[in-house]
């Protein structure tokens, strides 16, 4: 997903924002960068985007049983 964080428009609805916050963000996924470029979601079919969709829905409904012990119907605030 590419998030157009250099632009005006985007920065629009920060009001209480300013060029640090974006400093700081820009700071930390430098330092957290993949050493694999990660997929792009877009070059996939229809189907494919559909699967893979699926697949990430399932591991985080997963991983929220596994982790952070959360059942059905419960929300993250509940």
């Amino acid at each position: 997903l590419a998030i157009p964080c250099l632009t005006d428009k985007y920065w629009v609805t920060f009001t209480q924002r300013n060029g640090k916050y974006l400093a700081d963000a820009l700071s930390l996924v430098r330092e957290h960068r993949r050493a694999q470029p990660l997929p792009v979601v877009s070059s996939l079919s229809h189907d494919g985007q559909i699967n893979l969709e699926k697949q990430n829905v399932r591991a985080c409904l997963s991983y929220a049983r596994s982790d952070l012990g959360m059942t059905a119907g419960e929300t993250a605030t509940g």
